[in-house]
């Protein structure tokens, strides 16, 4: 029988796949990043997926609400990030935003890191 966590009613290996699917859709963003830039789409994407799985535990697992809030938080503004990207048109001024698209990204997988330390606290 699996773990349930007590708060959201569902199975402890079920929240880690989702936030773990979450982390690779990062690093995924990350390598785009490297390669080339990140879409907007790609970013509206990752919002709409987070929005969808992971954001509704904010209801159900108090003690993550405040990680998750800050998640979203920082992916709004990633979307912002991606936005001034895609209209920079100088190479510094693109190096710029490709420094801060990397800084945010690294921001959120370190929350995705606090995400998966609480659950391994309880």
């Amino acid at each position: 029988m699996s773990e349930r966590l007590p708060e959201s009613g569902l199975p402890k290996a079920q929240i880690d796949n989702l936030i773990g699917d979450f982390e690779q859709q990062l690093l995924q963003m990350q390598r785009a990043l490297t390669e080339g830039e990140v879409q907007i789409r790609q970013v509206a994407q990752l919002q709409a997926n987070f929005r969808t799985q992971l954001l509704p535990l904010a209801m159900v697992q108090p003690a993550q609400t405040a990680i998750l809030t800050e998640i979203n938080r920082h992916l709004r503004l990633l979307s912002v990030d991606a936005t001034f990207l895609q209209a920079a048109r100088q190479p510094q001024t693109r190096q710029q935003r490709i420094g801060r698209i990397r800084e945010r990204i690294q921001q959120l997988l370190g929350f995705v890191q606090a995400l998966t330390g609480q659950d391994e606290t309880r």
